[in-house]
């Protein structure tokens, strides 16, 4: 199957960072013409930390979930990209591109929290500020824990505390743990 390429001129136009990142993943979503969420793109890691934190942490590729990671690379290698290592890279439009798996990590119901988010009249999918902040959680490092403790912050009013916990109840007892003294700390009602 051939796949058209993504129109990079209209990412470049795109003057902010974090929307050009999103963009770049909406005009992916385009070309793999998928519709079934599980199918679809979804911008994880630190590009997703950098969308919930409205700009204030900075990644320096884009970590996206894609269920067929041949058809993107196609896209991609027909957009221009190189392959560099574990990368997709484009380096005039300065974007890196990577694969890090091919579903979400909190199984099928992870999908059902996606944010559908819309920029520049394209669609895009970023994992749930829930599954992030554990992704933060459980990696065990200090800088990605205070990240998880700043997304709860900025999003008290709309996260889901019940969520929390039974994502954190998934990863074992220290991540429960973890989340409990989160919500505390940033005073989650439930």
């Amino acid at each position: 199957m051939t796949f058209p390429s993504i129109d990079l001129a209209v990412v470049d136009a795109e003057p902010d960072r974090w929307r050009r990142v999103l963009l770049v993943i909406a005009l992916l979503d385009e070309a793999l013409g998928e519709r079934e969420p599980h199918r679809r793109p979804t911008v994880v890691g630190g590009s997703a930390v950098e969308f919930w934190s409205t700009g204030g942490y900075a990644s320096r590729d884009i970590d996206v979930v894609v269920f067929d990671r041949d058809a993107a690379a196609a896209v991609l290698k027909r957009s221009g990209f190189e392959q560099i290592g574990r990368h997709w890279v484009h380096t005039a439009s300065d974007l890196w591109i990577e694969f890090p798996g091919t579903v979400l990590t909190y199984g099928p119901e992870a999908y059902q929290r996606i944010a559908d988010v819309s920029i520049s009249g394209h669609q895009v999918q970023v994992i749930s500020v829930e599954d992030l902040v554990i992704d933060r959680l459980c990696s065990g490092r200090d800088a990605d824990v205070s990240w998880a403790r700043e997304l709860v912050a900025l999003h008290q009013p709309s996260i889901r505390p019940q969520t929390l916990r039974d994502l954190g109840t998934l990863n074992g007892v220290a991540v429960l743990a973890q989340v409990d003294r989160l919500l505390a700390d940033t005073q989650v009602r439930s």
